[in-house]
């Protein structure tokens, strides 16, 4: 995801996102951001980064729940809000899905 940074239309979504990985990031919202259409954004999207537009925000997402996970001790209610996850159960379903391991795992087997 982060290859979107070398992109001068992308650059600013991709800093949106990690300023504001909780926010409601619709591909409207986001190609609005970008100063393309809704089908040019999400064409660019996946030809600068291999992503769609729903992907680029998860793996952005992702990163920071790792980042989350290693460099504090906040509960998994917490880092779930500031993901935009309506619960822990729902953000320890999508770790799950893209780390292949619970949050509590992944925070007990890589936390420094």
């Amino acid at each position: 995801p982060l290859a979107a940074l070398n992109d001068r239309q992308l650059r600013s979504v991709v800093i949106a996102i990690i300023d504001e990985p909780g926010a409601d990031w619709s591909v409207e919202h986001l190609a609005e951001l970008a100063y393309l259409s809704v089908s040019a954004f999400a064409e660019r999207c996946l030809k600068k980064t291999g992503l769609t537009p729903k992907k680029l925000v998860d793996q952005l997402r992702l990163q920071r729940a790792r980042m989350l996970l290693n460099g504090s001790q906040l509960p998994l209610d917490l880092i779930a809000e500031q993901l935009g996850y309506q619960s822990a159960t729902a953000f320890s379903r999508f770790f799950k899905k893209y780390a292949g391991l619970s949050p509590a795992d992944y925070r007990q087997n890589y936390h420094p």
